[in-house]
């Protein structure tokens, strides 16, 4: 899996691009950055591994990405010995939108939707952006 390709699309699917965004202004846990973390989000991470990130650290791009892969690190198992498959871009994608198992969520399908049309794109390799 090319987990820079995966950021990328992430990246444009949840916020548009923009590092600064907070979504979910309805919930009790706003959504940070990039990739639009919330808390209970990163809560997950940090029991697993011991860490003491914040929301505040999904605003910056590289902690966002270390938090969204341990994140994947901490679910895969489950989805592997449920499937019997390793984590695909879908998985990942669907995980991110609707939790541990929004990999077999419906709810989760739009997101993917969004997701493979930007992973379709060609990515420019000095920029990691979308060319079209």
């Amino acid at each position: 899996m090319n987990w820079t390709m995966f950021f990328v699309a992430l990246a444009m699917v949840e916020s548009t691009n923009d590092p600064t965004k907070v979504g979910d202004q309805h919930l009790e846990h706003k959504a940070y950055g990039l990739y639009q973390i919330r808390q209970p989000y990163i809560d997950d991470v940090n029991e697993m591994f011991g860490s003491r990130y914040r929301t505040e650290h999904a605003l910056n791009k590289r902690m966002a990405e270390r938090i969204v892969f341990l994140y994947m690190r901490r679910y895969t198992p489950a989805y592997t010995a449920v499937t019997g498959k390793p984590l695909n871009w879908e998985a990942a994608a669907r995980m991110h939108n609707g939790g541990p198992t929004g990999w077999d969520k419906d709810s989760t399908l739009p997101h993917w939707i969004k997701m493979k049309r930007e992973l379709m794109k060609e990515i420019d390799p000095w920029t990691n952006q979308p060319v079209n």
